[in-house]
């Protein structure tokens, strides 16, 4: 059960200072941001393509 606390400003804050840190990232951030924030979903997850914490999706 998920409780309804929303995980968006934590997920945008991992996205934004860690996953998708520095300029070269910045369009695909900028993107993803984008539509988190315009989503109505409250609850994220972050997938990652193998240990090293590529993003995926």
């Amino acid at each position: 059960v998920l409780s309804t606390k929303s995980n968006k400003q934590t997920i945008l804050n991992s996205l934004k200072q860690v996953v998708l840190a520095g300029s070269a990232n910045d369009k695909q951030r900028e993107i993803i941001v984008r539509e988190i924030e315009s989503s109505e979903a409250r609850h994220f997850v972050l997938l990652f393509r193998d240990h090293r914490l590529q993003l995926r999706a």
